[in-house]
């Protein structure tokens, strides 16, 4: 009975020991980030239409540390008359590898139609490599780089490119950036975009575009927003002006 006695004294302690040590060896689970924007925003344009219209737009981010994935869908709506509107659908999607690393990668694509810019058609799809520079709490500002093909049909032929007719294939460069602000504590945001898109095969195709949008919230998730956008495409169909000009006033669910 005296050796039972000491032969449990000596085994307890270890088995609490080899029990401890297996639980700090199991590998705890990383979370799934989900973010998400629905808004609705009425607009006033100048360019190719003078008008008030409105966006609606939907985002949903997922992310992993080793893989993350953002879908985009906007739907911009306007009619003048039996002939003229401003409808125009653009969807995106896009795969980063390790996202939150200082450098990652990405994969994306895209499509576009719209009636205000006589574009009835048009796809994408590229890869890239996107750059944290800075990445705290209340400032994000990620530079990108992107190398893309893209096919273009107008609804009426393009004048400045000879050969080209109603279609457009060429391959892009891109580069550009994202940045956000959380200000005044972290409920004033401020989001600028820029991007540059240029031909590699066709000096004059280019094209451009950058917006910035303040928002603030009402409640928790429901935010008042404002916003600018400015657009420049070098190549256009026929009958077409280069720029359009956005201000935007709405509302968006979102927890960005």
């Amino acid at each position: 009975m005296k050796r039972l006695s000491i032969l449990l004294i000596v085994l307890c302690p270890l088995g609490l020991f080899a029990q401890t040590d297996s639980n700090a060896t199991i590998p705890k689970k990383d979370p799934l980030i989900i973010k998400y924007l629905v808004s609705s925003d009425f607009t006033f344009t100048l360019g190719n239409l003078r008008s008030f219209t409105t966006i609606n737009k939907g985002q949903l981010e997922l992310e992993k540390p080793y893989l993350g994935s953002k879908i985009m869908a906007q739907y911009r709506y306007g009619i003048i008359d039996s002939t003229v509107n401003s409808n125009e659908l653009t969807t995106s999607l896009l795969i980063s590898i390790f996202p939150k690393y200082r450098v990652y990668g990405f994969v994306n694509g895209g499509f576009e139609t719209s009636f205000l810019r006589g574009l009835t058609y048009r796809g994408y799809g590229g890869l890239g490599a996107g750059f944290k520079v800075v990445k705290t709490e209340t400032h994000d500002f990620e530079p990108f780089i992107n190398f893309l093909y893209e096919y273009n049909k107008y609804r009426d032929p393009i004048e400045t490119i000879p050969d080209t007719n109603y279609i457009l294939q060429t391959f892009r460069g891109v580069v550009g950036w994202t940045g956000l602000h959380r200000l005044v504590k972290k409920k004033l945001v401020i989001a600028h975009n820029f991007k540059y898109q240029q031909s590699l095969t066709v000096a004059q195709n280019f094209r451009f575009e950058g917006n910035i949008t303040i928002s603030y919230p009402i409640i928790k998730i429901l935010a008042v927003k404002a916003g600018f956008t400015g657009s420049y495409e070098n190549v256009v169909p026929a009958g077409r002006r280069s720029e359009d000009f956005i201000w935007t006033l709405g509302i968006a669910l979102t927890n960005l």
